[in-house]
Formats: structure tokens, C-alpha cells, sequence
């Protein structure tokens, strides 16, 4: 027995002594691996501060006092899908730093309303725009004579549907499809391409287009609905790229559940807390981001709920959207 064991030992011995070399290169490269990681980290740190937190930091306001939106900017906005959750708290929110506000939805009362609501509460132009994108192409050409000549200098495009109930894509309906289609998609592109050119020939202004949380990965039981939102962060990252250096922003915006009636799942998740805010809440935190990230959550506690997204395997996050879309989308 003692035999055997020494001359384990010294197989060991020769077997280590064999891989030395290799077991240094492995090493470095664990250590070059760490590094990188730690790297990535820490600019994804840096750069949420930046933007969630530089952007809120009275010194820096002494020290540079921002310009308002409508000097850096332009004078008016145009918000799509304005009478309800993030497009009405955007809409406000700009109203309240200055700019006019267009808003072009398919309700004339419920515009025209909210419109009265804008002009009593802050000293702003409105005007109010009828339009249904889910008409397509016959939809622009009011909206284009209505805002021919305008100083448009941020166009929040916002408009969106989703399903009324989650479900297999296949019990969706063609009407409901090609409805997707020409409201979470066509639309962002056909405003923005009425509206950017006036912007870069200006050499000022800047386009929001507002994705989603679930853009980020497959999302079983809203496929399609989900599709359309990456659709958005893709194409608007890349006209970022394309604007840069123009003096036009084009921001992603990617937020995660917000307490309104259409994003959050029935009878759950309608009261605000730290990681489900008010429409409201979202919209401040979400416009003191405007000119600082081309691509954010713009609220921080969804940043870090997207940083654990995109660490989570693909089969847990499809597991838990399976969750949430079958269980708790309930009345």
C-alpha cells in the first residue's frame, strides 16, 4: 500500500511539474478574465452615476446652470400617445421646464382635455393633433400640415399597444398584428423621419423612443408585442450613432414596470413603490436623462433591474415571464 501511494505522489508530483507552464498561462488569463469583468463593472457603475445621479446634483447646477430645454432644444414638443401613463407624466413634465406642447393621439376629447389641463397649470402653448396610427400610412398627412414651420425640438415617440391579456402568439389576431405593427413600430420611424430633418437642419433637438423592459430578451406569451419593442432600441441606437456629432439626440428609453393601467399586470403591481414608480416619478427621473444617455432605463432601480436581466440565464427569464404573463395578468 505504502508503495502505491508513493508512487501516486510521485506521479503527481511529475504531472504538476509537466503543466507548470500551462497553469501559469491559465492563470494570467483568469486574471485578464477578473480584470475585464471588474472593468465592465465599474464603467457600468460610472456610468449609471453619471446619469442617474450627476443629472440631480444641485452643486453641478451652481457650478453649470443647465440651459432650458426650449433654448437647447427648440421651442415646442410633440408627445405621442399623450392622455394616459408615461406619455401623459412625459407631457407634463415637459410643460412644466417650458416647451409648448403637441400632443397627437386618436381621443379629441381626452385631448383636448388634458390640453386645458396643460395650459391652466403651466404657462405653455398646446395644440392638439387627431391622429390613428393604427390607420398606417393614411395617418401623417394631417399631422404633417399641422406641424409644417413648427421649432420642434423633442419628439417623445410613445404610442404604443400591447395585448389586452397575454397569450400564445398564435391566438392573436391579424388585425391585432398588423395594429403592432403600425403603432409600436411604423410610427416611431414615420414621426421621426417627418420631424428630423427640420432638427438636424436646426443642428439642435432630440428624439425619445420609448421601448421596454422586455425588449431585452424573448418574451413567451407577448412575442410579438415584445418584438416590436427591440425592434425600437435597435433601430434607435443605431440612428444615435448616425445623429452623433449632428447636436441631435436620439435617446432609448427602457423602462421596466410603471403603476399604470396598461404596463402593469391587473390587479398587481398598480401601487407605486421604489422598483414599480408612478408614471409621474418616472417622468422626472426619465427627462433629466434627455441629453445625457442615448440608452437607458432612465430611472435608476429599473437599471439595476435590467444589470440582474441581463446576468439571469435565458431559460429563467423565460421562465418567469411564463410566470407573470399566465398568473398574474388576471382582473
Amino acid at each position: 500500500m505504502a508503495t502505491a501511494v508513493d508512487s501516486f505522489a510521485l506521479l503527481w508530483r511529475e504531472l504538476c511539474g509537466s503543466l507548470s507552464p500551462y497553469q501559469e498561462a491559465l492563470a494570467l488569463l483568469g486574471a485578464l478574465c477578473a480584470g475585464a469583468c471588474g472593468a465592465r463593472a465599474l464603467r457600468a457603475l460610472v456610468g449609471a452615476a453619471r446619469v442617474h445621479v450627476g443629472t440631480r446634483l444641485p452643486l453641478l447646477h451652481l457650478l453649470a446652470p443647465p440651459r432650458s430645454l426650449a433654448a437647447s432644444h427648440g421651442a415646442w414638443a410633440v408627445v405621442t400617445g399623450p392622455t394616459a401613463g408615461i406619455g401623459r407624466a412625459y407631457a407634463r413634465e415637459l410643460a412644466r421646464r417650458g416647451l409648448g406642447v403637441v400632443l397627437v393621439g386618436r381621443d379629441a376629447a381626452r385631448l383636448g382635455t388634458f390640453a386645458e389641463e396643460l395650459r391652466g397649470d403651466f404657462p405653455v402653448r398646446t395644440l392638439e393633433i387627431v391622429a390613428d396610427f393604427s390607420r398606417g400610412p393614411a395617418a401623417y398627412g394631417d399631422i404633417a400640415r399641422a406641424l409644417e414651420g413648427m421649432d420642434v425640438g423633442v419628439l417623445v415617440n410613445n404610442v404604443g399597444v400591447m395585448p389586452v391579456v397575454p397569450g400564445p402568439f398564435l391566438t392573436a389576431g391579424e388585425e391585432h398584428l398588423w395594429e403592432l405593427v403600425n403603432v409600436n413600430v411604423a410610427a416611431a420611424m414615420l414621426m421621426t423621419r417627418l420631424l428630423l430633418p427640420g432638427m438636424l437642419q436646426r443642428g439642435r433637438g432630440a428624439v425619445v423612443n420609448i421601448s421596454s423592459g422586455s425588449c431585452l430578451r424573448p418574451v413567451p406569451y407577448m412575442a410579438a408585442y415584445a418584438a416590436t419593442k427591440a425592434f425600437v432600441d435597435s433601430w434607435s441606437c443605431a440612428l444615435s450613432r448616425e445623429c452623433s456629432g449632428s447636436g441631435v439626440a436620439v435617446q432609448t428609453l427602457i423602462p421596466f414596470y410603471v403603476a399604470t393601467r396598461m404596463t402593469a399586470p391587473g390587479r398587481y403591481l398598480r401601487r407605486p413603490w421604489l422598483f414599480v414608480p408612478s408614471a409621474e416619478e418616472y417622468a422626472r427621473h426619465a427627462v433629466a436623462t434627455l441629453g445625457v444617455a442615448r440608452r437607458t432605463t432612465g430611472y435608476w432601480p429599473h437599471t439595476l433591474q435590467m444589470w440582474f436581466t441581463q446576468l439571469m440565464p435565458e431559460w429563467l427569464w423565460a421562465w418567469l415571464a411564463m410566470h407573470i404573463n399566465i398568473h398574474l395578468w388576471k382582473p
